[in-house]
């Protein structure tokens, strides 16, 4: 790529060198657009080649991450939860109750995201040899894109799933006090107390 840029440069010089003496007056703007449609298109064609190797790198990282974790063993935990919840008596014990409905929402929840990011990094895996930068531009943009989403949702669930503590699925209370520091003091609670609804909606 650099020998390219270093090719594009010393044409571009040429050209203007030959514009200044008055020998490409007419022919300049059509060669140099060209010119630089080549070089986009040569630069999108190595990014392209750079994304096919984050995304195998990705779907390395996903499958090493299924190592570490039973989805089957999920998936016949939450049929198990399911048909317990459809019995008569499942509400007599609400505190139980409760507790058997949010263990079966998170693991369901669990079960989908693993299905989701097995299931998109297989489809762009399929779809990377379609792509071609230099005939649909706009197709290739959207691929980066998927990728750059794909590749967000795993980094979340990454962390989610293996840096989280023995108690990270407990229910917490939080107490954010102001102190003596007055009224700046006050604003900066407010602002973290925002913050910690902002991200207890988000994530449920």
């Amino acid at each position: 790529q650099e020998s390219f840029v270093r090719w594009t440069y010393a044409k571009y010089c040429k050209f203007v060198i030959d514009v200044k003496q008055g020998r490409r007056g007419k022919i300049f703007s059509h060669s140099f657009f060209h010119l630089c449609l080549c070089y986009n298109t040569h630069v999108m064609a190595m990014q392209l080649h750079e994304l096919k190797n984050e995304l195998e790198l990705l779907n390395e990282q996903i499958q090493a991450g299924l190592e570490s974790v039973n989805l089957e063993d999920m998936r016949n935990r939450v049929k198990e939860l399911n048909f317990a919840m459809q019995e008569p008596d499942f509400w007599n014990n609400p505190s139980q109750a409760q507790q058997t409905s949010q263990e079966a929402s998170r693991l369901q929840k669990t079960v989908e995201t693993w299905e989701g990011l097995i299931r998109d990094c297989d489809e762009l895996a399929k779809l990377f040899p379609t792509i071609h930068p230099e005939k649909d531009p706009a197709g290739a943009g959207d691929f980066e894109e998927m990728f750059k989403d794909l590749q967000k949702r795993w980094r979340e669930h990454e962390i989610t799933t293996f840096l989280s503590g023995k108690y990270d699925r407990h229910n917490a209370i939080i107490s954010i006090h102001a102190g003596t520091g007055g009224k700046d003091a006050q604003d900066f609670g407010e602002m973290l107390l925002r913050m910690y609804m902002r991200y207890a909606e988000r994530n449920g």
